[in-house]
């Protein structure tokens, strides 16, 4: 119970700052956009998930499937990391 109560909060936590960010960053005429990409978005996460799961467990669940979870997801961080580090507009706020 614990694990999953430090999961949860640090989820909501995290969920509730996104959306904070989001509308801090988003300018008034771009809200209601920005919150459906934002929503699309993590729901297209969710989606991409589920398929690696279902991809890699196919056949068997065993260590060296979840430890092939592991990799692509630290590939895919680094990529992101990558992204977000050399577009230096993601960093910026945006005009009010």
């Amino acid at each position: 119970m614990v694990i999953t109560l430090v999961f949860g909060i640090t989820l909501g936590t995290t969920i509730s700052a996104n959306q904070t960010t989001l509308y801090t960053q988003a300018g008034a005429g771009e809200i209601g956009t920005a919150a459906g990409l934002f929503r699309t978005f993590g729901f297209l996460g969710s989606i991409a998930s589920s398929a690696l799961i279902s991809v890699v467990f196919h056949t068997q669940v065993d260590d060296h499937r979840l430890h092939l979870i592991a990799l692509i997801m630290v590939i895919v961080s680094v990529l992101g990391l990558v992204l977000v580090v050399t577009d230096r507009t993601v960093m910026s706020r945006a005009r009010a």
